[in-house]
């Protein structure tokens, strides 16, 4: 497979992991709707239970991002005050570890089955069927991840790239990439999942990974 081949098909991948990501958080907050809100002004009460429920609805919708954008909406509505939001920014920045942590638990070997349990609830006349959706995109989020292994998997044989993603690098100039990568495609999801399955992969090293 040649270089170019190889970049399309990554590149692909990581466009339907974004798909998927965005569309299960759409999901999401379709079915919870006010309740979600209500839940996250409450939640400010006390500060530690706003870090622990931003952390949870985060891992739940997947999008820490929609998480902030929905609190500074509370904060702009005046339902909750700017300090008291803080507390679920800093949480949602926890909960959008989760997406890796569930890569690393291998859960993209099951994505094919929940792909196809979403699509069966979907299909079933029954009070259930509005949770088929979320089902699927959250298998399909995993499938997609999958499929970016599946692509980068020609690179083991590459000695050239091995050695530069083996070899260790200034820690800052990582951390720069880790950055411009997750500005360019809005979900730190993106690229922890990435590095999680590089590693696994035995394309990036654990060092240079963190």
């Amino acid at each position: 497979m040649s270089e170019l081949n190889i970049a399309l098909a990554g590149i692909s991948a990581v466009i339907l992991f974004l798909f998927g990501l965005e569309s299960f958080s759409k999901e999401i907050q379709r079915i919870s709707g006010e309740r979600f809100r209500s839940a996250i002004g409450k939640a400010t009460k006390i500060p530690i239970v706003g870090v622990f429920i931003g952390a949870l609805v985060t891992s739940v919708i997947q999008s820490s991002s929609a998480t902030s954008v929905i609190t500074m909406g509370l904060v702009n509505a005046g339902v909750i005050s700017f300090k008291n939001s803080l507390g679920i920014i800093f949480g949602a920045n926890i909960g959008t570890t989760i997406t890796a942590q569930l890569v690393a638990f291998k859960l993209t070997n099951f994505a094919p089955y929940i792909i196809i349990l979403g699509f069966l609830i979907s299909g079933i006349k029954s009070k259930w069927s509005f949770l088929g959706r979320t089902i699927f995109y959250f298998g399909f989020v995993f499938f997609s991840l999958n499929l970016i292994s599946q692509a980068v998997a020609p690179l083991q044989s590459d000695p050239r790239l091995l050695e530069f993603l083996s070899t260790p690098h200034n820690m800052f100039t990582a951390i720069l990439m880790g950055a411009i990568f997750t500005a360019l495609v809005q979900s730190s999801s993106v690229t922890t999942g990435i590095a999680v399955i590089f590693t696994q992969t035995g394309l990036l090293s654990l060092d240079n990974a963190i």
